[in-house]
């Protein structure tokens, strides 16, 4: 039986970090883009309209293959536990698992820049009717949005959460489907109540965890037709333990068996 706990927080630190600073560069480089055209013209022209396009399948395509790869690595590092110079190996996620999760988190990321950029377009035809100045309305476009720096990390720290999760989660789906999970709070005065609430509840992978009303399959990550409150899984950082069967582990450190 072994037991796996996942990552260093340095390591999703940084990710998080390096998620985080992409969305913010590609958003301001889009608000530039949006108060540069403002500024010149009342309708946007349409050399602007696709620099805007084009930046926005920049932030869906930057950000989604960042976290496909922490999902991959993820996976990678529950193999990493287990010694796999078995005669046939040991079983991986499936490329049809990768790609769900590639459709998912592009899913969740085009629905973010989606709202935004309705936003953005409402806040200037308001601030054009209401005969307010560039600045007036670069100040408006930022308050409504959000697109700042912060909202930038919540993003990415959400999103980077998930992918992590999810791959760890599909990795042992494939060693060993009925391995058990384990919430695992963050055990500080930052944890929402419901996740403290949920800290230690154990469930078989094949179930649900009960998060106030939320069913989670992972922290951060949906019960597929389950009732969800977004407020579980924004910059939630709570993880998961697993036990599970497998053939003979690799000698490492504490950080990933304990």
């Amino acid at each position: 039986m072994v037991t796996y706990a996942g990552w260093s927080l340095d390591e999703l630190d940084r990710r998080v970090d390096d998620l985080a600073h992409s969305i913010d560069r590609t958003w301001k480089l889009i608000m530039s883009t949006f108060i540069t055209s403002v500024k010149r013209e009342v309708i946007m022209n349409v050399t602007d309209a696709l620099a805007v396009q084009s930046l926005w399948r920049r932030y869906d395509e930057i950000a989604v293959a960042k976290l496909v790869d922490t999902f991959i690595d993820a996976a990678a590092g529950v193999l990493d536990i287990v010694d796999y110079r078995r005669e046939h190996g040991l079983p991986s996620v499936t490329p049809d698992v990768v790609q769900k999760f590639r459709y998912d988190a592009r899913t969740a990321l085009v629905g973010v820049s989606e709202g935004v950029q309705h936003d953005v377009h409402k806040q200037i035809q308001l601030g054009l009717l209401d005969g307010d100045s560039t600045a007036q309305i670069a100040l408006r476009i930022i308050n409504t949005t959000g697109m700042s720096t912060a909202r930038a990390m919540t993003v990415a720290r959400t999103e980077t959460h998930a992918a992590y999760e999810s791959g760890t989660f599909w990795q042992i789906m494939a060693l060993d489907s009925s391995a058990t999970k384990r919430w695992v709070s963050h055990h500080d005065d930052r944890v929402r109540e419901t996740h403290v609430k949920a800290d230690k509840q154990t469930a078989r992978l094949a179930e649900p965890f009960k998060v106030g009303r939320s069913r989670l399959l992972v922290p951060g990550v949906p019960w597929p037709a389950g009732h969800v409150d977004v407020s579980d899984l924004v910059n939630c950082r709570c993880t998961v333990m697993y036990d599970f069967d497998t053939i003979t582990t690799r000698p490492i450190d504490g950080d990933r068996r304990l």
